[in-house]
């Protein structure tokens, strides 16, 4: 009984209760998230942890387990290809894997499904020569899923904003070292 990686499609906003479903039935399944900016107004942003492919969760099952799967609550059915359902490659599983263990925030774009394609990796860098010195700075990286016709990108965090934070907070901790009256509120 050889077993695959399919892609289920869930009702809207019920991957939580299907993951929880598949994994009180024993069934392997992964659901990979990622933090997605949302703006509320021109000047409120906020940060939500949703999952990466909205509706879709991923199942490692044999082809028998196929109809146990389309009878759990919330799910709507398999993802199909040509009147098969669609088999994801070990490849691009631990692709995402990868994406979402190194990177916090991963942006998806539509691309063409290419079924006889491998599962692409390209890191993103910038170089400058100063001084006869060559500098290369990694930027983030990209990830293509043929299969799935989609392309992940992810970038590099900006490293200043959580130095200058955590100054903020040394600072305001030297202070109150240096003050012993903090401890009393006057």
């Amino acid at each position: 009984m050889k077993r695959n990686w399919y892609l289920i499609c869930t009702k809207k906003l019920q991957e939580k209760k299907v993951i929880e479903s598949l994994t009180k039935k024993g069934i392997e399944n992964y659901c990979p998230y990622t933090n997605m900016e949302k703006t509320l107004s021109a000047s409120r942003k906020i940060t939500a942890h949703q999952p990466l492919f909205s509706s879709y969760v991923f199942v490692f099952i044999s082809q028998e387990e196929i109809n146990t799967i389309k009878k759990i609550p919330d799910v709507v059915n398999m993802v199909y290809w040509k009147a098969n359902p669609v088999i994801i490659d070990q490849e691009e599983i631990n692709a995402i894997r990868m994406m979402t263990d190194n990177y916090r925030s991963i942006k998806l774009e539509k691309t063409t499904v290419g079924i006889q394609e491998k599962v692409s990796i390209v890191e993103e860098n910038t170089s400058s020569t100063s001084n006869q010195v060559l500098s290369i700075k990694y930027k983030g990286l990209t990830v293509t899923l043929p299969s799935l016709g989609y392309r992940m990108t992810a970038q590099r965090e900006n490293m200043r904003n959580k130095e200058s934070t955590q100054e903020v907070v040394s600072g305001s901790s030297f202070l109150r070292k240096l003050n012993p009256l903090f401890l009393f509120g006057f």
